[in-house]
């Protein structure tokens, strides 16, 4: 599973990311001033020879990237602490795995190392008895 993302309707790579924000320095109400040094959930975005950060709290960010970039889809910059992005966990739909259908067809969308620790983690869990008594 693919997702086409855009910045401007041009192609670009967007990835799910957190981040620890950083101070602006340059504008007196920078709209994230109260959040730095904490971690937040961003999208960056690789466009042309540009590297930036939206904020994706609300999933903003990604709805921006994945309606076309457009300016009629707001977004906020944030500015980052170098060396501070980290991959943002996949989030799994729930479902019975093994035997739903979806389940194989949804895991196998996913890098071999994530498949190997979800199987694992799944296979634990269901070895342990499920937390909700399923």
């Amino acid at each position: 599973m693919s997702t086409d993302t855009q910045w401007n309707g041009e192609p670009c790579v967007a990835t799910q990311v957190t981040v620890i924000v950083a101070d602006d320095h340059v504008f007196p109400l920078y709209w994230a001033r109260d959040f730095v040094g904490t971690r937040r959930k961003a999208i960056e975005v690789q466009y042309g020879d540009q590297t930036f950060y939206l904020d994706d709290e609300d999933g903003s960010g990604w709805d921006k990237v994945t309606h076309g970039g457009s300016p009629a889809w707001g977004h906020r910059d944030l500015i980052i602490e170098p060396g501070s992005v980290e991959p943002r966990p996949v989030a799994m739909p729930e479902f019975d795995y093994p035997r739903d259908p979806d389940a194989e067809e949804l895991l196998s969308t996913l890098p071999a190392d994530a498949q190997r620790s979800i199987r694992a983690q799944l296979a634990t869990e269901a070895a342990e008895g499920h937390p909700d008594g399923r």
